[in-house]
């Protein structure tokens, strides 16, 4: 409850101080889902005049609404309206599959690259390893059961692990892989890595993983480190020296054995 209602403070604050909340027009770019739920897909205004400003005046219109067909000098909504209009201009997205085709094309899914086709098989096997990651995931982190998603999410895609009945299921990647996807509904979880909020901690996994620590804050006092980890920001400069100091481990191992 606090988390939840802590995004929704930071969500209203944004949209107050970037002016989406000071006028009716603007109400159609007002987001379905908070901040908690984007990742690398927002942006910021940083034009030196505000375009908004030309919602506000009517100079632009705003409308959500699926497109039904085209005519000739119109387009006609689902809703039965129709826009007069000289020019279509259609921002579908960018492609995000390999420009490098492989026959047939589920040999994608089975290489580790990004693909939207699958055989039955494949489809069998990430059908149980989702279900298998989400039992894990909504046993920690309960709240992600019911974040807002896309009325029309991406189909299933694999950008870095093959996916074959011949392979043993790796459950620990899964689970970081069906994680990414389930804490950010609204980013490309599900067709690569996508996250901004998680940075810290994920970096923590990663030093874990060398055997590096993760809190960062040196201080000689307890209370001090206790506090400068829990209010001061992380930078790049936290950082510095982890290669000497993952050498040095290695070196330690080595004489060791």
């Amino acid at each position: 409850m606090f988390v939840s209602k802590f995004w929704d403070g930071v969500t209203k604050d944004v949209l107050t101080q970037a002016g989406f909340l000071n006028h009716p027009r603007l109400i159609g770019l007002i987001p379905d889902c908070s901040w908690f739920d984007t990742a690398t897909s927002f942006g910021s205004i940083n034009y030196p005049t505000n375009i908004l400003d030309f919602v506000r005046n009517g100079q632009v219109k705003v409308l959500r609404e699926d497109i039904d067909h085209l005519q000739y000098h119109a387009v006609c909504l689902k809703n039965g309206t129709s826009l007069h209009t000289d020019a279509f201009i259609a921002s579908s997205g960018w492609k995000w599959e390999p420009t490098v085709k492989f026959k047939p094309a589920s040999l994608h899914a089975s290489l580790g690259v990004a693909s939207s086709e699958y055989t039955e098989g494949q489809k069998s096997f990430w059908a149980d390893l989702d279900a298998r990651a989400d039992k894990d995931i909504f046993s920690r982190f309960p709240m992600l059961r019911t974040r807002p998603t896309l009325s029309n999410p991406p189909s299933q895609v694999s950008a870095s692990t093959p996916s074959s009945t011949k392979t043993q299921p790796s459950i620990p990647s899964e689970i970081w892989a069906r994680r990414n996807e389930r804490r950010y509904t609204y980013g490309f979880g599900k067709r690569f890595v996508d996250f901004v909020w998680d940075a810290v901690p994920w970096n923590d996994v990663l030093l874990k993983d060398l055997g590096l620590e993760g809190a960062r804050k040196r201080s000689g006092w307890f209370f001090t480190r206790w506090w400068r980890e829990a209010f001061e920001p992380y930078t790049v400069a936290d950082y510095r020296g982890i290669g000497e100091e993952w050498l040095a481990k290695q070196e330690g191992k080595e004489k060791k054995a």
